[in-house]
């Protein structure tokens, strides 16, 4: 149950609830009341204003239809004009009289009369005459009702339609004879006109009229003094509206004319929900006020209900306070009466004990029984103390046993209340704690840090304090021999005092910030010297202490140490960013300069620039004089190359013989830079062109020196390795020893490549390729046979010729796939070919590329071919270029002598045009010479070229060898060949190549009816 001083008492609570009801109901009657009533106002001042806004529109109504019966009666004295157009002064008289008829209508801006072609024929503005208004909806709409010419047509004329024209209604009525169109009588009512007359009638600034037709079309608006006529609209659920026809009387109109007025209901209810709310306030202040007057009686009632009871509450609560602390704090109470020689102990000090009331005697000598030997002589004299002196209380701690033979410890407090005339104490009070627990925990401190102590003079680490104005008060575990410096030089001194290599004023500045703020730090690292000059790094970690009321006490915390770790840590920085061999920056170190050599640009609007460097034939002084020979020149070289540097360049190696210059702080203009970094390349080109000793012999090494210039604009490191890379290639390709600059191009050529090579590696797979074969004729002008010649039919790009695509073969390696393709292929178009009569006997000749012929498989490879396909071997013929005989004659011949065996023939193509030696030419297995067609092309034109063809034929006859010229392009060239001996021809003047079955149709030879060399 709660307290009775909490204000809940049971059967009082309803009497509560009957007050509070009462004021409820009354409020809510009120209330109620008051909105009903505010209701009822509400319905009657709308009812009000709809009868309001309807007279007022009745007002509008007369005005209204005299304005039209005036501008009818206007038009209809001008009816018979169209019968005097044709007098030559029948407009102006015309344009007259309307001009008159206007000044007896008011508010007409504009008369006009126009003709059944739309053209203006009179008007009051003179601009009007001859205009034509036959695109107007109000000239359309009158010419197709032409047979109701009694009707008068009103509508609205937007500003500009007709040019001299304001904006306004139009009043139109047609022309007609006997149901003829004789053209329109038009009159125009102002807008500012009929805005004045709604305008008229308005009484409020939220009011708001409109003149309509019966179709919905607004003639004019006007509104009150809130806003223009748009502004004025309101919406739907907030508009209250009156609308009433215009009696026009006996005139004729072709649809009937609406007033609309409205209002907002908001704007009409705005005094009423005025009153409403001032009501509403006053009601509500009234409520409150009542429920406060309410709520402040019963609490003064409850006030005065309670009161009696406080007194009586107050010293039970006291007694149990007291009760608590002395039962919380283990506290027991004596009273010593000296003269008597009698102790009395209260329970509390029994329980503390073990003891029951009685199992001691009341004695002095029966308490102090129960004391510890030990602690006995310093209680005595303690006791004697204060005895004999003026100290008001005296406080000690000792031992006693308890019941079960334990001892605890016990703080006694006492104090003399009496003494006798000579001022011996005659009574003594006072009390006992047991403060065992707080023993044993001083007890547990003091090992506890005993074994701190004795830690921390066995760990490297040291225990370190700082009072309030961070300054070193305590060391603990400090070892001079380790740091180098004795600890009574830091007593004293800030951190700062003693200073740090590592740290400068603003890191110090942060580090003291940190301890202003007394937060904890951790592991801060502090470079210095000892008192020897070397140095050595310690790491410091700390946190605050405060007192037990909160206030700073100062930093305690541990150092130690790690002079051995940063050694460790700078070597393996240096194995992770430095090359072993030479101690340049290793490529990790590089890319990182480089990132941040880039965002410096960025942010600077700088430039820079890298040099790549490589040394030409490197790997011949590896492989002749070892690889300690060539680490040597590399050693070198790399000395040399950072003598050539700028202060601030960075020269690192990329790893085997390339080395990398990064130069930064160039000047902003492109070509400024660019002659600033040609300086730096062409000293690193001198510097290295210098001869080496190595091993007592002289070498010669040349570099080759890639240069890519770099800004902001660039954002990858790869993507500028990249661009120095290629230069460097280049300038390999520029016969190696110079220096290249990147150029975009190079990049393209680079990308164009490699998608030429992918597309290349995909042709075989993707059926891509086929075979193209150019006849070979004889002297009679009869097929042979034909040489086969690759094409790729590529997707994209088209037809693709070999000259495009077969050195990127020959260098990427993909001349072998695509060397077996062609082979495979020919010797099946072979097969189909022995399957007729009249192409059984056609050969093909192959070109086979050197690479492909100096595989070890070669043979092997060809004579498979010829097995799995089933084609005739003496109806291949293999063509090899002069190349091919530079290196080892010996193994070619082993090979062509092999094939030969099985029937396979050999021709030596583009003869004359390359290294071959006569002594080789006996030698080799040959059955045909093919002349190239450079000597053939103007065999009739150079002499030069007429005694080499003659002397190849020479050679060939003595040689026992077939020939094959090629390159025939006119009918002079093959008379030629022809007196010369030569018995065999090809080229465009037989046929260009072509596929197989086109080949044979244009020789009239029938061949099979699919090709497969045809892909």
């Amino acid at each position: 149950m709660a307290s009775p001083i909490n204000g809940y008492r049971p059967g009082r609570f309803g009497r509560t609830a009957w007050e509070w009801l009462v004021l409820g109901c009354t409020v809510v009657a009120l209330g109620g009341w008051g909105a009903w009533s505010s209701y009822l106002e509400h319905t009657r001042i709308s009812a009000y204003e709809q009868r309001r806004l309807e007279t007022q529109i009745r007002i509008l109504d007369d005005r209204l239809a005299a304005q039209l019966a005036s501008l009818a009666g206007a038009l209809d004295g001008v009816r018979d004009a169209p019968e005097i157009f044709d007098r030559s002064d029948a407009g102006a008289l015309t344009s007259r009289r309307l001009r008159a008829l206007r000044r007896l209508v008011p508010g007409v801006q504009t008369l006009a009369l126009v003709d059944t072609q739309g053209v203006t024929r009179a008007a009051t503005e003179p601009e009007l005459v001859g205009r034509s208004v036959a695109e107007q909806p109000f000239f359309t709409e009158a010419r197709d009702h032409a047979r109701e010419p009694d009707a008068l047509r009103v509508l609205r004329l937007p500003a500009g339609s007709v040019p001299g024209i304001g904006e306004g209604a139009a009043v139109v009525r047609t022309l007609s004879n006997s149901g003829d169109f004789n053209g329109v009588a038009f009159g125009v009512l102002g807008d500012k006109s009929l805005q004045d007359m709604l305008g008229s009638i308005i009484y409020a600034s939220d009011m708001r009229l409109t003149l309509a037709t019966g179709d919905g079309r607004v003639l004019a608006s006007a509104a009150g003094s809130r806003g223009d006529v748009a502004a004025a609209a309101v919406a739907p659920a907030d508009r209250l509206e009156a609308r009433y026809q215009v009696h026009v009387g006996p005139l004729r109109i072709d649809q009937p004319l609406f007033v609309v007025a409205e209002r907002s209901r908001s704007a009409i209810d705005a005094p009423r929900r005025g009153r409403a709310i001032a009501l509403f306030t006053v009601y509500l202040c009234t409520s409150l006020a009542c429920a406060a007057g309410l709520s402040l009686s019963q609490r003064r009632r409850r006030e005065r209900e309670l009161s009696h009871r406080l007194d009586l509450e107050e010293r039970r609560t006291e007694a149990e306070r007291l009760d608590f602390i002395l039962a919380g704090g283990s506290i027991g109470l004596w009273d010593w009466d000296v003269a008597a020689r009698r102790i009395d102990f209260n329970g509390r000090w029994h329980d503390m004990l073990g003891l029951r009331i009685g199992d001691i005697g009341a004695g002095p000598d029966d308490w102090l029984s129960l004391v510890h030997p030990d602690d006995l002589p310093e209680l005595r004299a303690a006791i004697a103390r204060h005895w004999e002196s003026d100290v008001s209380v005296h406080e000690t701690e000792y031992r006693v046993r308890h019941r079960d033979g334990s001892w605890i410890w016990l703080l006694d407090r006492g104090k003399v209340l009496q003494r006798d005339g000579q001022g011996a104490p005659l009574r003594i009070v006072g009390a006992h704690m047991d403060v065992t627990s707080h023993k044993r925990a001083d007890e547990a401190l003091r090992r506890s840090e005993a074994r701190f102590r004795a830690l921390t003079e066995l760990s490297s680490d040291w225990y370190w304090e700082l009072d309030a104005q961070h300054r070193f008060a305590h060391f603990e575990g400090y070892s001079d021999t380790e740091i180098g410096m004795p600890r009574e030089d830091n007593i004293g001194l800030t951190r700062w005092d003693l200073g740090a290599l590592n740290m400068t004023d603003a890191d110090w500045s942060r580090h003291r910030a940190v301890l202003d703020a007394h937060e904890v730090f951790q592991d801060l690292e502090l470079q210095r010297l000892d008192t020897q000059g070397n140095v050595y790094w310690v790491s410091i970690s700390g946190a605050p202490f405060f007192d037990a009321e909160g206030h700073f006490g100062g930093y305690r915390g541990i150092g130690r140490s790690i002079t051995e770790r940063k050694r460790v840590e700078d070597e393996i920085e240096r194995l992770a960013f430095y090359d072993a061999l030479t101690g340049l920056p290793n490529r990790r170190l590089l890319l990182d300069r480089l990132t941040a050599a880039l965002a410096r640009c960025r942010e600077r609007s700088l430039r820079g620039a890298l040099l790549f460097i490589d040394l030409d034939n490197f790997k011949d002084l590896n492989d002749t004089m070892g690889h300690d020979v060539g680490d040597t020149l590399l050693e070198r070289v790399a000395n040399r190359i950072v003598t050539c540097g700028r202060p601030g360049d960075m020269v690192a190696r990329l790893g085997g013989d390339e080395f990398v210059v990064m130069l930064e702080g160039l000047p902003g203009d492109e070509q400024a830079a660019e002659d600033a970094v040609r300086g730096v390349a062409e000293h690193v080109l001198e510097v290295l062109n210098h001869p080496y000793l190595l091993e007592g012999y002289q070498h010669h090494s040349t570099p080759s020196v890639g240069i890519a210039l770099f800004d902001g604009d660039l954002r990858s490191v790869d993507d500028l390795l990249k661009r120095a890379d290629l230069a460097m290639y280049q300038a390999k390709a520029a016969g190696r020893n110079t220096l290249c600059f990147f150029h975009p191009d190079m990049q393209e050529a680079v990308t164009a490549r490699s998608a030429l090579e992918a597309d290349l590696r995909n042709a075989i797979a993707h059926d891509e390729l086929l075979l193209y074969f150019q006849p070979v004729v004889d002297h009679h002008n009869r097929l042979m046979g034909a040489e086969v010649l690759l094409r790729w039919r590529h997707p994209v790009r088209g037809m693709v010729m070999p000259g495009d695509f077969i050195a990127l073969a020959e260098q990427t390696g993909l001349i072998l796939a695509l060397g077996n393709w062609v082979l495979e292929t020919a010797c099946r178009q072979l097969v189909d070919w022995a399957e007729h009569a009249d192409t059984r006997d056609l050969s093909l000749a192959v070109n086979v590329s050197a690479r492909q012929f100096r595989q070890v498989d070669f043979v092997e490879t060809v004579l498979s071919v010829l097995e799995r396909t089933g084609a005739r071997p003496d109806r291949l013929k293999i063509e090899l270029t002069e190349s091919l005989l530079l290196n080892d004659v010996e193994d070619i011949i082993a090979k062509m002598s092999a094939l030969k065996a099985h029937g396979v023939g050999f021709s030596l193509d583009d003869f004359g045009t390359g290294y071959s030696s006569l002594s080789y030419l006996k030698r080799l297995p040959l059955d045909q010479l093919k002349i190239d067609q450079s000597f053939v092309r103007d065999v009739l034109t150079d002499p030069n070229d007429a005694a080499i063809v003659n002397t190849i034929l020479a050679l060939a006859r003595s040689l026992d060898l077939g020939v094959v010229a090629e390159g025939v392009e006119t009918e002079g060239q093959l008379d030629f060949l022809r007196q010369g001996g030569c018995t065999a021809f090809q080229g465009y003047f037989f046929s260009r190549p072509a596929p197989p079955q086109e080949m044979l149709a244009r020789w009239s030879v029938r061949g099979p009816v699919e090709s497969v060399a045809g892909g």
